[in-house]
């Protein structure tokens, strides 16, 4: 039977939905900072454990301007651990001391403190 899933290239077989609604966050800036969101889901092959982030259904990306429902849905995302950070830059992601969920939290802190003195 065809489904949608994707097939994986190395096996040939039809990759399973793992997760449901992990978030791609898309990275760049150095500082890195994310940009973008967007919801997909999460598919792996049952034979060699490729996974993907794929069938992005929610419509258009969520972006940094849109302030704090962009903030939101990376303070759930963090929550969750249900997130895969997508460079927008291949670079970029050398230059990251700390780790990305260490990042990722400092980023939503100062968001979360300039609104709190209403320079957000």
């Amino acid at each position: 039977m065809s489904t949608s899933n994707p097939i994986c290239q190395k096996c040939g077989l039809e990759m399973e939905v793992i997760g449901i609604g992990w978030l791609a966050v898309y990275m760049a800036y150095d500082p890195p900072t994310p940009y973008e969101v967007r919801r997909g889901d999460l598919c792996s092959c049952r034979e060699c454990g490729t996974a993907i982030l794929t069938k992005f259904a929610d419509g258009r990306p969520m972006g940094h301007f849109m302030g704090e429902p962009f903030e939101q849905e990376i303070a759930t995302a963090l929550r969750t651990g249900k997130f895969i950070v997508v460079w927008e830059h291949p670079k970029d992601h050398a230059n990251v001391i700390t780790s990305l969920r260490e990042v990722l939290s400092a980023w939503l802190e100062e968001r979360q403190a300039a609104r709190e003195e209403g320079r957000a």
